[in-house]
């Protein structure tokens, strides 16, 4: 775990350890034999969560939180919405079966719709799992694969290598608008994520805010068709639930 990782975790360590009536009370930060409040599991937990890369704000996630954000839809998207979750929630509950089959999942729609919070529940459930699962921004991904250097730091990091030795591996964010910058290089690159995944079986867990169809039209046709073979596509429709809280 490198330093920023260990930085992440000594914040939420000492958050975790306030928040008990009992471990407040030890001096350094120790966790206490008496604790009720499971803070040695959790801090075990996150520190899987953060060796994946997955954001603190998603540790305490119930994936049953979803279908919360139907009341910012219209009623045709919360009807949408609810029939999305339960595909979700197969996905989800066979989550075993569909990493041994390098079966990955697709989230697709508008900015804060809820995709990641989907996503990252598939990562948790990873690690609880005790598989090796690795969470990345795509636009993270191709600054390694040009640099050959963990981002914010000297490290490192070969993306190719670190995708073959994960049980499941998360691509967040693949954006148009980033892409479009970076034309032939960034395709060529996504090309090969999906396709090393593909003969690895490596189940992908994307998110992005275009349609299937407006990836298929911006990247290539083989990342299109890919896409279709290894993984569950779902869109996820609505407003930016963020924005109406």
């Amino acid at each position: 775990m490198n330093d920023n990782k260990l930085k992440i975790f000594e914040k939420y360590k000492n958050f975790t350890i306030s928040k008990c009536k009992i471990c407040s009370k030890i001096v350094n930060g120790e966790i206490s034999i008496d604790c009720k409040s499971k803070c040695r599991e959790k801090l075990e937990k996150a520190l899987k969560y953060i060796e994946a890369g997955i954001p603190t704000q998603y540790f305490d996630l119930d994936p049953d939180v979803f279908p919360e954000g139907v009341d910012t839809a219209t009623m045709l998207d919360k009807v949408k919405r609810k029939d999305i979750y339960k595909n979700f929630q197969i996905y989800y509950k066979n989550l075993e079966e569909n990493m041994w089959k390098g079966r990955g999942l697709l989230l697709t729609g508008g900015h804060g719709t809820g995709k990641s919070t989907l996503s990252m529940a598939i990562h948790k459930k990873a690690c609880d799992l005790g598989k090796k699962s690795i969470v990345r921004e795509f636009a993270e991904m191709e600054y390694i694969s040009r640099n050959k250097t963990e981002l914010g730091t000297n490290e490192e990091c070969d993306i190719l290598s670190e995708l073959v030795n994960s049980d499941i591996y998360g691509i967040e964010d693949i954006d148009w608008e980033y892409q479009r910058n970076n034309s032939d290089y960034v395709c060529m690159f996504l090309d090969n994520i999906i396709t090393l995944a593909y003969k690895n079986n490596i189940p992908l867990i994307i998110t992005s805010n275009m349609s299937i169809k407006d990836i298929g039209k911006n990247f290539n046709e083989h990342i299109f068709s890919l896409l279709h073979e290894i993984c569950d596509i779902l869109e996820v429709p609505g407003k930016d639930i963020r924005l109406k809280k």
